[in-house]
């Protein structure tokens, strides 16, 4: 229900790098997302949060997080969103759902810049 009741769902992990890039990244283009932390103390009784990781985990077949909705519709992870962004294929998405204000904040950069800075290079190259 979260995913179809959402225009922007994150499911996410409170200390995973990659989450934060998405995180960021979605914040620095002013886009409102909904961020389900299934590592939170919120879900930890009756182990609510595995649970929640195993059914998302289930819906989509992709063990890693984050994992990301965009009207309902699974699009990927963090890497996932930039490359998306990269070849112009994010911003429509947002815009049919209505999520485009300003021109996205005017942001013109590269979306990898998010990524942990462990990460010194663009890990895909500029495809």
């Amino acid at each position: 229900k979260t995913n179809s009741s959402n225009k922007i769902v994150i499911w996410s992990l409170e200390y995973c790098e990659f989450c934060w890039t998405l995180t960021r990244f979605l914040d620095r283009l002013d886009v409102p997302y909904t961020r389900v932390d299934i590592d939170s103390f919120e879900y930890a009784k009756d182990q609510l949060g595995n649970k929640y990781r195993a059914a998302v985990c289930d819906m989509t077949d992709c063990k890693t997080f984050p994992q990301f909705f965009v009207n309902g519709e699974f699009k990927g992870g963090a890497v996932d969103a930039c490359m998306m962004w990269k070849k112009g294929e994010l911003q429509p998405l947002l815009e049919q759902a209505g999520l485009k204000k300003d021109d996205f904040n005017g942001y013109d950069g590269d979306p990898f810049e998010f990524l942990p800075k462990w990460m010194t290079a663009n890990p895909l190259g500029d495809k």
